[in-house]
């Protein structure tokens, strides 16, 4: 049957003739010697082997039919055993037929190596653009995250600023109020507010701070220099830095005025005290100035003059009549005493080293209470100019309420 399988095959050339490795004659089988195909091998169609003639016809002897007369052969049947050997014939494998290609052959080792060349410098080639991309893909990115790692800090930076500059407003319109109405009570009855003078001592000696000892974070401090270091200034206008920077240096300028006018205050209180008191009643009848003289060549004019110094009674000695007739003299708190005669009648340029003339009532007052009136006007001078700073502050700190509270009242930008 033509189904059934066939055997296998006995040996390698029969499995190779199954496979049809085995190369065809390229022509017939020459005819023996004397043969009838010897004798007609120049007739038309000699050579080519009559597979067949359709019926009724016969060639002639060695003649083959043409073509179109020929038997075509079937197809192969592919439902049959593959390894048939007419179905192996038909469908040899074509490398095996014709040999390997020529561009199937392997590639010499110098282009081998000129390949391999090529791929590294390709390789790092591309290494290097990826590198380049992925360095400016950071930078771009790293700028990003930088500006708004800045941003936020100088918003934090803005709010911390904030509320020192509030707590500072609070406290100089306090100082400023207090000072305002001392000077008033100075104008009007002539005396001090020492109890201004308290408070202020207490407000230096803290530098401007309040709440320090109780607890972390529950201390409160004017805006000072050191409050200013390592902050970001990246979203501030340049002239609301320089602000910042000349009102926390007038808040340094306004604690040293003020402490030198508690200490000076502190100093002069027992002067200041008498003020408001009538010059007859602070010297007792003992006392008082009195003029002494000398004589001494005037580098301007080039000339002797007489002159008369103020000097301080200390004591008035009297004679056995009970009468003045001479006084001890200083020249002042704490020096020694000297003896001259009081001057009654005689040349006085004789000897004006000798003599000594009281100073006339009305002059006496005049001397005592300038010497009260100047330790006042000091003080009414010191509470001017701290004033005139305290309002120069002011109009600085309401620029900078308004500039920094903007800053401080923004939102954070998202940075990771």
């Amino acid at each position: 049957m033509a189904d059934q399988k066939k055997a296998p095959p006995a040996n390698v050339d029969e499995l190779k003739a199954r496979l049809g490795l085995v190369k065809k004659p390229d022509a017939a089988p020459q005819a023996k010697p004397g043969s009838a195909g010897q004798a007609r091998q120049g007739a038309p169609g000699a050579g080519i082997p009559g597979p067949g003639v359709p019926p009724g016809f016969k060639p002639p002897p060695g003649v083959s039919p043409p073509p179109f007369l020929q038997q075509q052969k079937k197809a192969a049947d592919m439902h049959r055993d593959p390894f048939a050997k007419d179905i192996a014939s038909d469908y040899a494998r074509q490398s095996l037929v014709e040999g390997p290609k020529k561009e199937d052959m392997a590639i010499s080792i110098d282009d081998q190596k000129k390949v391999a060349k090529k791929m590294r410098i390709f390789t790092v080639a591309l290494c290097v653009v990826v590198g380049f991309i992925a360095m400016a893909l950071g930078m771009v990115w790293g700028r990003g995250i930088s500006s708004r790692l800045i941003y936020n800090k100088s918003v934090e930076d803005g709010q911390i600023l904030y509320q020192s500059l509030e707590y500072s407003s609070q406290r100089l319109s306090y100082i400023r109020t207090k000072l305002v109405g001392a000077q008033s009570k100075a104008n009007q009855s002539r005396t001090v507010d020492f109890a201004l003078i308290e408070e202020l001592r207490k407000l230096v000696k803290a530098q401007g701070c309040e709440g320090a000892g109780k607890g972390e974070g529950n201390e409160k401090c004017v805006l000072r220099l050191a409050d200013l270091a390592n902050r970001s200034y990246q979203i501030y206008k340049p002239d609301i830095v320089q602000l910042l920077f000349t009102y926390s240096s007038q808040w340094n300028d306004f604690l040293i005025k003020l402490d030198d006018h508690v200490v000076r205050t502190e100093n002069d209180k027992p002067a200041l005290e008498k003020t408001g008191a009538k010059v007859e009643a602070l010297f007792k009848p003992e006392y008082g100035y009195a003029l002494v003289f000398t004589r001494k060549m005037d580098t301007n004019w080039n000339q002797e003059f007489l002159f008369g110094n103020i000097a301080v009674v200390a004591k008035f000695v009297t004679d056995k009549e009970n009468m003045v007739s001479s006084m001890e003299l200083q020249g002042g708190p704490g020096y020694p005493t000297i003896e001259k005669q009081l001057y009654q009648t005689g040349d006085l340029g004789a000897e004006p080293e000798s003599w000594v003339v009281p100073l006339g009532q009305e002059s006496l007052q005049g001397v005592i209470a300038l010497q009260q009136i100047s330790h006042f006007v000091d003080y009414q001078t010191r509470l001017q100019k701290l004033i005139e700073l305290g309002n120069s502050m002011d109009q600085n700190q309401k620029a900078l309420l308004i500039s920094i509270g903007e800053i401080a009242s923004l939102d954070k930008q998202f940075a990771f």
